[in-house]
């Protein structure tokens, strides 16, 4: 893991084409912005489970469904 500081309107670029930004820092919660090469999905991590062994995703409760919330880009609004 690597750990960054930045404040808000700063932000950092991964893998040279996803770029996140701080927009707003407010007591324990921060709203960045992300913007993705040709609209690529993206999910809250805590939504997201892997390890059925063939790369789905898996509830951590056997039997149940997870629950995946796609995250619409703002443009997209």
């Amino acid at each position: 893991m690597r750990i960054i500081s930045r404040s808000v309107n700063e932000g950092l670029v991964i893998d040279g084409d996803v770029r996140v930004t701080v927009l707003e820092i407010q007591h324990n919660r921060v709203r960045l912005g992300i913007e993705t090469p040709n609209q690529a999905p993206f999910y809250r991590e805590e939504v997201v489970y892997f390890g059925d062994g063939d790369g789905g995703m898996v509830a951590g409760t056997e039997g149940t469904q997870p629950v995946v919330e796609l995250l619409v880009p703002v443009a997209a609004l």
